[in-house]
């Protein structure tokens, strides 16, 4: 398809579903007019803040395929792909997530990938990527404490 502002001929997927302007030129005529008139911006705000009210559950199937899109670059039903294969529990601890943050619900498992490459590895529950964050992803550590651990014993309160 060509857009019809910078002309150049893109894949489908680089134009939103309505229109002749690629997602980029489009973007950009957006930025540039809530720039110049910022009571548009604020009235949009808040009508989206409305409606995100009235649409929780279909919000928030938005944000968090928004969010899996634009960090891991992989869609909803990718993600569930791999919940599925791993039975919907951490890959690690083999346990379903258990942590809320905060809110009434259970949480999603994490996309746990390398840190060098990007390349995703498969879905932890958030203390054993947290774990695993703050050892590095480095194995030496995790032997290091397996063996500070079984050197002390069980210690029973």
């Amino acid at each position: 398809m060509i857009c019809s502002k910078c002309n150049r001929d893109l894949p489908r997927d680089r134009f939103y579903s309505k229109g002749r302007q690629c997602k980029d030129c489009r973007n950009e005529y957006s930025r540039e007019y809530f720039k110049k008139n910022p009571e548009a911006a604020l009235k949009r705000r808040q009508a989206m803040k409305e409606w995100a009210i009235r649409n929780p559950e279909i919000y928030a199937e938005r944000q968090r395929r928004g969010h899996l899109k634009r960090f891991w670059n992989i869609t909803l039903e990718q993600y569930n792909e791999i919940l599925e294969k791993q039975n919907g529990v951490c890959a690690i601890c083999k346990k379903p997530e258990l942590s809320t943050r905060g809110r009434a619900n259970n949480q999603s498992l994490a996309v746990d990938h390398c840190h060098d490459t990007g390349k995703i590895r498969e879905l932890l529950c958030m203390d054993c990527n947290q774990t695993l964050g703050r050892f590095n992803d480095d194995p030496s550590w995790f032997i290091a404490a397996s063996e500070y651990l079984v050197k002390h014993g069980k210690v029973v309160a």
